[in-house]
């Protein structure tokens, strides 16, 4: 059994976020998704704001340290929170490099009516 050391949490959560980052790679360009275009149907529920993973990975670390969720959940929640949050800085500066845009719209542009 693998003791989870700070190293060990941190690999975790570097791997997690590069797990992350792959699954939204082959959505965008193997599959073609773009989430401004193929998600504007959550427009409804946000009021036209757009979700990006890093906003969930903050609100899972914020739910971890405000209920006090400790032990062996608090810490796959936080690597998950950490992992959601790089895989989402990570994929923007790419964008940035790979499409001349960082993509990072904060409002959808057709929000749906």
């Amino acid at each position: 059994m693998v003791e989870l050391t700070a190293g060990v949490i941190v690999v975790a959560t570097f791997l997690l976020a590069i797990i992350i980052e792959l699954a939204t790679c082959f959505l965008r360009f193997v599959l073609g998704k773009e989430s401004a275009k193929d998600t504007t149907f959550i427009g409804e529920y946000t009021f036209g704001v757009r979700i990006h993973h890093g906003y969930v990975g903050a609100v899972i670390l914020l739910l971890c340290y405000y209920l006090g969720i400790g032990g062996i959940a608090g810490m796959a929640l936080s690597c998950i929170g950490w992992a959601l949050i790089l895989s989402d800085a990570f994929h923007h500066c790419l964008l940035r490099h790979l499409t001349g845009s960082f993509c990072f719209d904060l409002l959808y542009r057709n929000p749906p009516s």
